[in-house]
């Protein structure tokens, strides 16, 4: 099992959430070292479509909450596999 880490460049991360402490190549060197990620999608979309999952091959998505301001809206999706 692939676990993959989606990290938002650092224009859609300003426009999204404000400025960033690291720089979005700072951001994916820390976490390709991570030792539960297996790969890092860099340049990630902000919203995770259907499309997106099945082109990466995902079946399931999970996101830290305390990292955003309420109202959030999380979507967790679970694809047939063959």
């Amino acid at each position: 099992q692939l676990r993959l880490l989606l990290v938002c460049s650092d224009e859609l991360t300003r426009q999204m959430k404000g400025l960033t402490v690291n720089s979005e190549h700072e951001r994916y060197d820390a976490v390709c070292h991570c030792r539960y990620v297996d790969e890092v999608v860099e340049n990630a979309p902000w919203v995770v479509t259907p499309e997106f999952l099945e082109k990466h091959q995902v079946q399931l998505t999970s996101l830290a909450l305390d990292t955003f301001p309420a109202p959030m809206c999380v979507h967790h999706f679970l694809l047939p596999t063959d």
